[in-house]
């Protein structure tokens, strides 16, 4: 897997060797405004189209108007007010075969073996980097 190379040679990959998107549409929702503004710069110059949301309020809003175009969500699970969890179960109860991939600063196991079982498809822990973030996506995206 490309993800493995990336470990085991970070300086043999270069952007060339990463996955790019097709236009496919990701919302992002992220509280952080770097890390909103970050994903959005990777994305976007790895040709997805992205929409992005600051909380998660305005990201079940956002995955409503914009679900028959939305291929994947990445969602923080660290939200302040309407929790990653809630978002997580309401974009579930609207499309149930939505992919997401959940994030968070939480590095312990069992912090990403309950978000998978609440139906994430992924868990990436932060921080992390562009390179990570694409594979991520790009896997995700081909299951």
């Amino acid at each position: 897997m490309l993800a493995e190379q990336v470990k085991k040679m970070p300086d043999e990959v270069n952007e060339q060797d990463l996955p790019k998107g097709e236009g496919e549409t990701i919302l992002v929702v992220e509280d952080e405004e770097k890390s909103r503004i970050f994903l959005q710069a990777v994305l976007m110059q790895s040709g997805y189209r992205v929409i992005l949301a600051s909380d998660g309020t305005e990201g079940v809003l956002r995955f409503t108007a914009y679900r028959n175009e939305i291929r994947l969500v990445i969602l923080d699970m660290g939200l302040p007010g309407l929790s990653g969890e809630e978002v997580l179960s309401m974009i579930h109860a609207l499309e149930s075969n939505t992919k997401i991939i959940a994030v968070s600063g939480l590095i312990r196991p069992e912090a990403r073996a309950a978000v998978i079982q609440m139906g994430a498809s992924d868990y990436l822990s932060k921080p992390y980097l562009s390179d990570e973030i694409l594979i991520k996506l790009h896997e995700t995206l081909q299951r």
